[in-house]
């Protein structure tokens, strides 16, 4: 920083004005740079670590505004490495997911869920097809999507497609056919 000041000093005593000007057009391109860094901190892949039915513990539920609960777990663990779900209230399934990227640093990712042909009829809005959720992952950590079926009106049989996104790019997807016990 002390550097930057004296050249700063030394531009202004030999140049008049336009010292002031380089040294914001400098700025400017400084920032520039460092945003666009910024936003090239993004996931470039995703592995699938394992997929199937949880066991989990909650450590907190929030509902959305489309009355879907999102869950934040403190504990999970596998029950049965499959894509084919019993349709019963109470039965998580997702996957877990380990990043990777060129930095090691966290990048947005965003988790959605789609929902069988037809979508679910929630009470809070007529329909929903899909429901988005925007989240942070450590690019080497590993991420979770799943969904818990607790209400009566989530019990929809189809296929249920999970997907990790970094923007627009697609970085893993599971499908899950839930079915009628």
């Amino acid at each position: 920083m002390l550097l930057f000041f004296a050249t700063w000093a030394r531009l202004r005593e030999s140049s008049g004005g336009s010292a002031m000007r380089f040294i914001i057009g400098a700025a400017a391109a400084w920032l520039a740079a460092s945003a666009a860094q910024a936003q090239s901190i993004r996931a470039e892949a995703a592995t699938v670590v394992d997929y199937g039915t949880y066991a989990v513990e909650d450590s907190s539920v929030t509902t959305d505004e489309q009355g879907v609960k999102q869950h934040y777990h403190d504990n999970l663990s596998l029950i049965e490495r499959t894509n084919t779900v019993p349709l019963r209230l109470g039965v998580t399934f997702g996957f877990r997911y380990m990043l990777s990227g060129t930095t090691n640093s966290s990048s947005p990712i965003r988790q959605i869920t789609i929902y069988p042909s037809g979508g679910l009829v929630a009470p809070v809005k007529s329909r929903i097809d899909s429901v988005e959720q925007d989240t942070t992952v450590q690019i080497g950590d590993t991420g979770l999507i799943d969904y818990t079926l607790e209400d009566p009106w989530e019990l929809v049989p189809g296929v249920w497609t999970l997907e990790v996104r970094a923007g627009d790019k697609l970085l893993a997807s599971e499908s899950f056919t839930l079915v009628a016990q």
